[in-house]
């Protein structure tokens, strides 16, 4: 939600210069997006693993946040203050990638120790 009420504040202006301050101090727009897409995909999928435990339930998972990031990359086409940056998208896969990654080795290794 955090991240969500950080993208429209972006597109629509208010409070932007908060936005930009924070994008700043995280260390730019790319580590924003890893953030934003390692996070949560590590929440649903830390959320919703232990009920189903299905690596099916991981990847569909994992391809539903990946969609979100791309629509939203895509998205900003039709927004006259924003632009599509491919990389965003790519780094956002990036961050659903390695969160889906730790999240399954920290599950294995929990279910081997305990």
């Amino acid at each position: 939600m955090f991240f969500l009420a950080l993208s429209i504040s972006k597109t629509s202006g208010i409070g932007a210069r908060y936005f930009y301050l924070f994008q700043w101090l995280i260390g730019g727009d790319k580590v924003l997006h890893f953030i934003a897409s390692f996070s949560l995909n590590f929440s649903f999928q830390n959320l919703l693993f232990d009920k189903h435990k299905s690596y099916k339930v991981s990847l569909f998972i994992s391809l539903l946040v990946m969609s979100i990031f791309i629509l939203d990359e895509l998205l900003q086409h039709f927004l006259p203050v924003r632009q599509i940056d491919i990389y965003d998208a790519l780094v956002s896969v990036l961050g659903v990638f390695i969160s889906t990654i730790v999240l399954l080795f920290y599950k294995a290794n929990q279910t081997k120790s305990g």
